[in-house]
């Protein structure tokens, strides 16, 4: 079983200039789920859909439809598991999978046009909430999705969702650059955001994209490489706590010049390497600073910073390693 789902602050507004163009079909929810079964079949009767804010239930069995309905509101697990979650996604306007360990899986999908945006400008609202989609489908899908180690669960779900993206939408689509920022900044600024971190696994497919997204692949390859992304780059529990204690001094929202002091005096490569993601995300006017925080950078503000991240990039760079005279002699 998954934990409970979370309310997701309004970290991100990227900028109206990397705006994808093209405007996709806005989401259907019983469209995406018909689309589900057709690509999952052996799913029909293991994994189910319910729109929170609608109260629709997709399912092409109308029997099946009449079930759900019976087991969310006339059970006690109904009434006890069920229902405490349909109404924490309706108020938090939010979605979950529902897992009970048996290979069976529910997933609440919150689609009203209140929902709140957390990928901006750079990704359409239909797209974003496909992705919300697939992200919930990549828990009861892919294997490492349902893991007991939350951070490779939601690692496996976000590789899942974006491959399906790239297969769907190309490699020059904006989603992977705006899910990265996302992850990275919630990461920075609330104390549970390392719980969501997939940053080092989105970094991979980043490199990868092109392969990945040339031809739709084969639903059992998209499956393993999801999986496999996320069990070989997913942070270890210790790592992932140190860069949590990195990032304590911008915990809560603090002002943004505490992320240009992190990004300028840690000695950690790490720490350095995504909290200045963020900082030259906003710097560059690529991202926008997280609402409500009482500091902005101004344009002569990233004129003095940017050189300055760059230096401090070539500062914590790894020695480059020397050719060994014998080696360059035969090289």
């Amino acid at each position: 079983m998954q934990a409970a789902p979370e309310v997701r602050p309004d970290f991100t507004k990227a900028s109206s200039y990397i705006t994808d163009t093209r405007q996709p079909a806005a989401f259907d929810f019983t469209s995406a789920v018909e689309a589900f079964y057709d690509k999952f079949p052996d799913h029909t009767g293991k994994t189910f859909f319910v729109d929170v804010s609608t109260g629709n239930i997709a399912h092409p069995d109308p029997g099946v439809v009449d079930e759900l309905v019976h087991l969310i509101t006339k059970t006690e697990d109904g009434a006890k598991q069920l229902q405490p979650i349909i109404a924490k996604c309706r108020d938090q306007k939010t979605s979950y999978c529902q897992q009970d360990g048996n290979g069976n899986s529910i997933i609440f999908i919150y689609t009203a046009d209140d929902r709140p945006r957390f990928l901006g400008g750079s990704v359409t609202p239909a797209q974003e909430l496909q992705f919300i989609f697939d992200h919930e489908v990549g828990h009861a899908v892919v294997p490492e999705g349902g893991s007991d180690v939350r951070l490779v669960a939601e690692n496996a779900a976000d590789a899942y969702a974006v491959l399906c993206d790239l297969q769907r939408n190309g490699p020059e689509s904006r989603l992977l650059e705006s899910v990265l920022l996302f992850r990275t900044g919630y990461a920075l600024y609330h104390p549970a955001g390392m719980i969501n971190f997939s940053g080092p696994t989105l970094e991979q497919i980043a490199a990868q994209r092109e392969e990945l997204a040339k031809t739709p692949a084969a639903v059992a390859e998209t499956l393993a490489t999801a999986g496999r992304l996320a069990r070989e780059h997913t942070l270890s529990h210790k790592d992932a706590y140190a860069l949590f204690e990195s990032f304590e001094p911008m915990h809560n929202y603090k002002p943004v010049g505490a992320l240009a002091q992190v990004v300028l005096t840690t000695p950690l490569p790490d720490t350095f390497k995504w909290a200045g993601t963020v900082l030259k995300a906003i710097l560059e006017r690529k991202l926008d600073a997280p609402e409500g925080l009482s500091e902005e950078f101004s344009d002569a503000a990233a004129r003095i910073l940017l050189p300055k991240v760059a230096a401090r990039e070539r500062e914590l760079a790894p020695p480059a390693r020397k050719t060994p005279r014998f080696e360059a002699a035969f090289a």
